[in-house]
């Protein structure tokens, strides 16, 4: 699966481990913790990146 944007990602991800906490009734499963697992490192590499970019490659900051 192919993504555009980095929310689109984050959404999905999301998702799906919702989807695998309501597959398997608990937020404690393995499955569920793995699938939050891989949605917080992806979060975590996105504000590295746009962090330590330049001034002129680094990601909008959502607005407050």
């Amino acid at each position: 699966m192919k993504f555009s944007k980095t929310g689109e990602m984050i959404e999905f991800l999301r998702s799906k481990m919702l989807q695998l906490a309501d597959q398997h009734g608990s937020l404690t499963h393995p499955d569920v913790i793995a699938a939050s697992q891989r949605l917080d490192y992806f979060i975590v590499s996105v504000q590295k990146a746009a962090f330590s970019a330049t001034p002129e490659t680094r990601l909008p900051r959502l607005a407050r």
